[in-house]
């Protein structure tokens, strides 16, 4: 794992060196590079911005998008670079390219720089609505304690979750007859919940309350006079929903939590907030959204389905709430947030995903069983993936994560002590070297240690000229135990230094063939990981259950020179008579047999 994508499988990204993010696209970049600009509005504008600067590389068919001057501004630093891992590059290559090899080709002296407006990098860069979705998920990374707080958020069918945005400066101190905000006009009225929950039966609501200002669904005050929050009449109107909301808060605490249940939920009623709608195009999860029809040509939804409006896997549901005779007052705007009739909210356009959910009058709708095929049949609800986390390698355990370039975090249930270990070199082959590695991280979790450090085989010459282009290990592995942070333990860490445990090698390795081979093997799936170019070839290569696969390793020296009459070497002895293959073909009837031929000698 290295940045972590929404929740869902990986992009085809992947990181090429530190904080640099290699992306495959299908045509032959020109040597130039794109300064990332910043924005001064919110973590939705902001989001706006990159994901358009982005567009416009690739319609430049620039070779590279730098994001540093992003990671230096504080504005980014506050709230976004806590949501969105960000990386400092984006390299693009193109065919006939690898990601590594195009990183090490950049002149030395730097590439050209791309000089572009403002308006240039950001004209037109929405639709269609399908293709700023790819744009997120290809380039868009979630921080790991995002990704974690999404993946442990359970997918519910029955929730509905509500973004409700408030922007009604002034509510006690601003007379009712001035004139109100266009962005509070343009949110959905609060009756639309009521609509959304008696139609599909939600048996829970839970609204995020965010917003420059207090949602006009929760005043108790307006103008000194207390008001019923329009909200508790909701509650006693559904009385069988459970009703979830958190009080208004700005923190960046309530931010990340609220980021976290908006990218977990199924069904979102989403405000007119470019944050809500940049986050219900990049959640994988999300498979029904609600919402009114826009205002103006603002915002991500304002195009006709037939104009480039729909995405796939996710039905979007646009309401009509029209304002007959509408003056527009801040007295105006509450009456359409709290009394706008029900029936008079209908249906303008449905497109995108799959069939609509069925109104059901009687019973509560059922999930259809999770499938991977599209279906063509009317059902209450599009298919629901499973919580996903983000492609995990052949080798790798889904629970360790990089909470820092080159610091992997893995989740242990126990308290590790503040102690570090240097594990040993080895001397010997591949096959050797990737067991002393496991050996020696078993003794590290039976010492209980908090630090693993694999710096001695990231700097050995002979793992460089192997060992390590077969198998990516960490700089160091950081183990985290029950109530930890990894992200606050890693920073605790890094502020100081921890005792050095001391181990000789047999110490470090004793009791490595007395563990049972699952423990070994639990180990190795854990803390081994693949280098990417061979876990592409792993990935991309199909599974053959009629293929056998053999390793024939050859143990013989001086076939031609050395008498027959001679002792043959254990290590050639020990291995299978060729016979052995003509009985598992016979018997098994497999079909295709690989051959790998490798060893000392030939075979």
């Amino acid at each position: 794992p290295q940045l972590t994508q929404a929740s869902t499988p990986a992009s085809a990204c992947e990181e090429v060196a530190p904080k640099v993010m290699a992306c495959p696209v299908d045509w032959r970049p020109k040597e130039e590079s794109l300064e990332m600009i910043g924005n001064g509005a919110g973590v939705g504008n902001k989001f706006h911005f990159v994901v358009y600067q982005l567009a416009y590389a690739e319609e430049q068919r620039l070779r590279m998008v730098d994001c540093r001057k992003i990671h230096g501004d504080g504005q980014y630093t506050k709230h976004f670079l806590k949501i969105f891992a960000l990386p400092e590059k984006f390299l693009f290559y193109g065919p006939n390219e690898t990601p590594l090899g195009a990183w090490r080709a950049l002149p030395s002296g730097g590439l050209k720089r791309h000089s572009a407006t403002p308006d240039a990098l950001y004209q037109g860069r929405v639709r269609p609505i399908q293709r700023y979705r790819d744009l997120c998920y290809k380039y868009i990374f979630l921080t790991q304690i995002m990704s974690e707080c999404v993946d442990r958020t359970p997918a519910d069918d029955k929730l509905l979750v509500v973004h409700a945005r408030g922007y009604f400066e002034g509510k006690d101190r601003i007379p009712l007859s001035n004139g109100g905000h266009n962005w509070c006009i343009a949110n959905p009225p609060c009756p639309l919940y009521d609509k959304l929950v008696d139609e599909y039966k939600f048996t829970r609501v839970h609204v995020l309350h965010g917003g420059e200002t207090e949602h006009p669904c929760f005043f108790d005050v307006v103008a000194n006079q207390p008001v019923k929050p329009w909200f508790e009449g909701f509650k006693e109107r559904h009385p069988r929903v459970k009703f979830e909301a958190a009080p208004y808060n700005l923190t960046t605490e309530a931010l990340l939590e609220d980021v976290c249940i908006f990218l977990s939920a199924v069904h979102i009623a989403h405000a007119y907030s470019s944050l809500s709608q940049n986050l219900a195009v990049l959640s994988r999860r999300v498979r029904h959204m609600y919402g009114v029809t826009p205002l103006g040509n603002e915002g991500l939804f304002y195009f006709p389905c037939e104009k480039g409006g729909a995405m796939d896997n996710t039905r979007i549901h646009q309401y009509k709430t029209p304002l007959v005779g509408f003056n527009g007052t801040r007295a105006a705007v509450l009456d359409k947030f709290w009394n706008y009739p029900v029936k008079d909210i209908e249906v303008a356009a449905e497109c995108g995903g799959d069939a609509p959910p069925q109104p059901q009058p009687q019973t509560a709708p059922q999930p259809k069983q999770a499938t991977t095929q599209p279906t063509t049949q009317a059902t209450t609800l599009a298919p629901i993936p499973p919580p996903g986390k983000a492609k995990d390698s052949a080798t790798s355990s889904p629970e360790c994560a990089e909470v820092e370039s080159g610091i992997m975090a893995c989740p242990v249930d126990w308290q590790p002590k503040d102690e570090a270990f240097l594990l040993y070199v080895n001397g010997g082959g591949l096959g050797n070297k990737l067991q002393v590695m496991v050996y020696q991280m078993a003794y590290v979790e039976e010492q209980r240690l908090r630090l693993a450090n694999m710096s001695r085989m990231l700097n050995e010459g002979e793992y460089k000229r192997g060992f390590l282009q077969i198998f990516a290990p960490p700089a160091t592995f950081l183990l985290y135990g029950p109530g930890e942070d990894p992200v606050a333990v890693w920073h605790a860490v890094s502020q100081g230094s921890l005792k050095a445990h001391q181990a000789s090698p047999d110490k470090a390795f004793a009791g490595a063939g007395q563990r049972k081979l699952q423990r070994y093997r639990d180990l190795a799936q854990r803390y081994v990981q693949l280098a990417g170019k061979l876990q592409d070839c792993v990935d991309t290569t199909p599974v053959d259950d009629k293929m056998l696969v053999i390793h024939a390793r050859g143990y013989f020296e001086g076939k031609d020179d050395v008498p027959l009459s001679r002792g043959g070497h254990n290590w050639c002895i020990a291995n299978p008579p060729c016979t052995l293959y003509e009985k598992l073909v016979r018997e098994n009837e497999f079909n295709r047999v690989t051959v790998v031929h490798g060893g000392e000698t030939e075979h």
